[in-house]
C-alpha cells in the first residue's frame, strides 16, 4: 500500500486515470471513491466573512469547534442560534448535538433561562422519521428551544450580529451573540466534470452495490456518493463491508439496504438513538426493540463507550 498526500482534480474513467493537484497522474484497475462532500461558506451571504470573527462557531471545521468549546460553555447569557444545513449535508442532523449538550449545561448551571435559543432548519421537524422526530421535540420544548422549521438563511450580517430567517416568504431578523452556523454543502466539482455523477451531483452508483451503474471498476460510499438524502457516518460500516466483498468476493453478492444511524446526545447521560433505512423504516440493532430509538442511558453509554471501541478495535480492522 502507498499514501499519495494529494487532492484529486479529475477523474478520467476512460482511461483509468487520476489526475492530481501536484500534476501528477495515477492509473488504477479499481477506483474507490469517498471523498466527501465540500462545504459551501460563500453560497450564504454574509457567511463566510462571520465566519473569521468570534461570534460564529460551527462543528464543521476544527478550530470553529473548539471555538464552540469555549464560547458555549462560558456563555451565561444573550442569544445563541443554532443552523442545520440544509440535505445534501455530511450528517445535517449533527448541528443538534452541541444545541442539546449547551442546554443542559446552562440548566445545570441555572443560566437557560437567562439565555434566548434559536434552532434553525430547513427541515419540517427535527428528524425525518416521525417517532425520532417527536422525541427531539420533546428536548427541544423542555429546554425552551425556539424553533423554526422549513427555513432558509437569507442572509447574515457579521458586523450588526444578525441573520435573516425565511420561512413560508416571510423574513425574520434575528440578533444574536453567538451563532452556531452550518455551512451549506455541495458535491465535489471534480465528480461533475469527471462525468462520474448522476442527476444529484454526486457519483452515481447503484444503491445495493455501491458500484458505478457506467463504469464497472468505480466504486463510492460515504457522503460522496449518491445512495440516499440522509448522509451519516454511521453507514460506512456497512457500505464498506459491501464494497469490500464487492471486490473480493463477487459471488456473494451482498446488497446495501440503506442502513444508517444518527445518534443524538440531548443530555450528558442520554441519548435518542435513531437507526433507520433508505426508506425512512427504523431498523434497531437490537431488531426486537422496536424503541431502542428512544432517549435512554443505554443508548448514551453505547454512543459514548460502546462505539467508540468498536470503531478503534474492530471497523477499522475488518472485523465488524
Amino acid at each position: 500500500m502507498r499514501w499519495v498526500r494529494d487532492r484529486v482534480v479529475s477523474v478520467r474513467p476512460a482511461q483509468n486515470s487520476v489526475e492530481l493537484a501536484s500534476g501528477g497522474r495515477m492509473e488504477y484497475d479499481q477506483l474507490i471513491i469517498a471523498a466527501g462532500i465540500e462545504q459551501r461558506w460563500n453560497a450564504i451571504p454574509g457567511l463566510q466573512e462571520a465566519a473569521g470573527g468570534a461570534s460564529l462557531v460551527s462543528n464543521y471545521t476544527l478550530d470553529l469547534a473548539e471555538a464552540a468549546s469555549t464560547g458555549l460553555r462560558e456563555l451565561e447569557s444573550g442569544t445563541v442560534v443554532f443552523t442545520q444545513a440544509a440535505e445534501p449535508a455530511s450528517c445535517a442532523g449533527v448541528a443538534q448535538k452541541p444545541l442539546y449538550l449547551a442546554c443542559d449545561r446552562w440548566r445545570e448551571r441555572g443560566v437557560l433561562d437567562r439565555i434566548r435559543v434559536v434552532f434553525v432548519t430547513p427541515e419540517p421537524a427535527p428528524f425525518h422519521i416521525d417517532a425520532v422526530a417527536s422525541e427531539l421535540r420533546r428536548t427541544l420544548d423542555a429546554y425552551g428551544v425556539e424553533t423554526f422549521y422549513a427555513a432558509t438563511i437569507a442572509e447574515v450580517r457579521p458586523h450588526a450580529s444578525e441573520l435573516d430567517v425565511v420561512v413560508d416568504g416571510q423574513t425574520t431578523t434575528i440578533g444574536y451573540d453567538l451563532l452556531h452556523a452550518s455551512p451549506p454543502q455541495m458535491p465535489a466539482e471534480w465528480i461533475a466534470e469527471s462525468d462520474l455523477h448522476g442527476d444529484d451531483g454526486f457519483v452515481d452508483v447503484d444503491r445495493e452495490t455501491l458500484r458505478h451503474r457506467r463504469w464497472d471498476d468505480v466504486w463510492a460510499l460515504g457522503d460522496a456518493a449518491s445512495l440516499t438524502r440522509i448522509r451519516s457516518g454511521g453507514a460506512i460500516r456497512a457500505q464498506a463491508k459491501i464494497v469490500a466483498d464487492g471486490l473480493t468476493r463477487p459471488r456473494r453478492r451482498g446488497q446495501y439496504d440503506g442502513y444508517s444511524e444518527t445518534p443524538f446526545t440531548v443530555t450528558r447521560r442520554t441519548a435518542v438513538f435513531a437507526e433507520f433505512d433508505r426508506r425512512g423504516r427504523l431498523r434497531p440493532s437490537i431488531p426486537w426493540w422496536r424503541t431502542l430509538y428512544r432517549e435512554r442511558r443505554f443508548t448514551y453509554f453505547l454512543d459514548r463507550w460502546v462505539l467508540p471501541w468498536v470503531y478503534w478495535n474492530l471497523i477499522l480492522k475488518g472485523r465488524a
